[in-house]
């Protein structure tokens, strides 16, 4: 299946929890050993607590093309993610 357009797409949807430097490490890995990163859509929802918020800004300003999404009502937020277009397949990934 292809994406609007036929453009092939995935949407990658991490879990992070207090783990900035983990999710940034996981970030760059995807994008090192994923051989087409355009094909790539990442959303990270994240559970961040006051300790880690300069670590999640940190990496919000490394890796700009990420949807980082502040977890405050986790299925809700998850679905939403999920039924957002264009994608037609889902990854999901932990940090």
């Amino acid at each position: 299946d292809m994406a609007e357009g036929g453009a092939f797409c995935v949407h990658v949807i991490v879990f992070s929890k207090d783990r900035p430097f983990q999710l940034s490490q996981y970030l760059r890995t995807l994008r090192t050993f994923w051989d087409d990163a355009a094909a790539l859509r990442v959303s990270a929802l994240c559970k961040i607590t006051s300790t880690f918020e300069a670590g999640y800004a940190t990496v919000a300003g490394q890796h700009p093309e990420v949807n980082i999404v502040r977890e405050e009502d986790f299925f809700p937020q998850l679905v939403s993610l999920v039924n957002t277009p264009p994608c037609n397949y889902i990854l999901f990934g932990v940090d």
